[in-house]
C-alpha cells in the first residue's frame, strides 16, 4: 500500500469461495497505474496477459487508456496488479524495467526456472537475483 497515489481508488473484492487460482483480488488504482488483463476467454475487450493503463478512475467506473470503460465490480475480475508474477505466467512477457527473480535458492527452483526469468529482461544490467 506504500506505492498508493493521492486520489487513489480502492476497489473491494466480493466475498467468494476461492474456487479458481487467479481469483479476484482487491486492490488501489489511480490514474496511470498498469493493470494486467486476466479473463479465461476475452471479456469486455480486456485480454488475458495484456497490459492496461488507467487513463480515469472514479467512485463508480474507471476507464483504461484505449479500452473500455469498467465498472468496479468488472475491473476486480478482469484485471490484477502486476507486481509480481510467477514463472508461469511470466512466459511469452518482456520487460524494459528492473525484473527481480526470488525464491532462487529454493529446492524448487531449476535451471528451467531459471532461463525462464533470465529471458524476460531486455537488458542483462536490469535483472536482480534474490535467494
Amino acid at each position: 500500500m506504500h506505492f498508493k497515489q493521492p486520489g487513489a481508488v480502492y476497489l473491494p473484492c466480493p466475498l467468494q469461495h476461492r474456487v479458481q487460482l487467479n481469483a479476484p483480488q482487491p486492490m488501489w488504482i489511480w490514474p496511470g497505474i498498469v493493470l494486467l488483463g486476466c479473463p479465461p476467454v476475452e471479456k469486455r475487450n480486456i485480454r488475458n496477459g495484456r497490459e492496461y493503463i488507467v487513463k480515469h478512475v472514479c467512485e463508480e467506473s474507471l476507464t483504461l487508456r484505449d479500452g473500455p470503460k469498467l465498472t468496479h465490480e468488472q475491473a476486480v475480475a478482469f484485471l490484477r496488479l502486476p507486481y509480481a508474477l510467477t514463472y508461469a505466467s511470466c512466459q511469452g512477457r518482456e520487460t524494459d524495467s528492473t525484473l527481480c527473480l526470488h525464491d532462487c535458492s529454493s529446492v524448487h527452483f531449476t535451471s528451467r526456472h531459471l532461463y525462464v526469468g533470465l529471458s524476460r529482461a531486455k537488458l542483462a544490467c536490469e535483472v536482480r537475483v534474490q535467494d
